[in-house]
């Protein structure tokens, strides 16, 4: 396990839905966060749907609440009221943001080389072996995934 610095604000990491045919509803995302680099004041988590291998920022499906200012260690970021809808076998992606107006920008979520925990685990479940991170305007890949683990409930 690694700490990825974000100073560029943006980070992604994606993750695909089971094959469910109803879909399922998103209740919750808790994402590790390392203690090597600062700790921002307006950090943001959201939701998009997948452009190819990035994530469409144009369209944000959901803000998910959760702590502004992460210390080290675990944060639950969740979908408002009955949570967030989620089409079977899609890909979507959790983007990382701390555009930087208050406090500081940078901050390190922990990386880990093997995919985190999914709920439910079966049905074609995934996350990506690596996160994305935006670069001068451009998407690339990082060394690892972002350490997170996706709750959902089958509809």
């Amino acid at each position: 396990m690694g700490n990825y610095q974000n100073t560029q604000q943006q980070g992604a990491q994606a993750f695909t839905t089971g094959s469910n045919t109803g879909g399922y509803t998103l209740s919750s995302i808790d994402i590790r966060f390392g203690t090597k680099y600062g700790t921002p004041t307006d950090f943001v988590v959201t939701l998009h749907a997948a452009s190819g291998s990035n994530p469409n920022t144009s369209a944000t499906l959901a803000t998910l609440s959760g702590a502004k200012s992460p210390a080290s260690g675990a944060h639950t970021y969740t979908c408002s009221g009955s949570g967030c809808d989620l089409s079977a076998s899609t890909t979507y992606f959790v983007l990382l943001a701390a555009p930087g107006s208050t406090g500081t920008s940078t901050y390190s979520v922990d990386l880990t080389a093997a995919a985190e925990t999914m709920q439910p685990s079966n049905n074609g479940w995934s996350i990506a072996d690596k996160g994305r991170e935006q670069l001068s305007g451009s998407w690339h890949d990082m060394l690892a995934a972002v350490k997170m683990k996706v709750t959902a409930t089958a509809k």
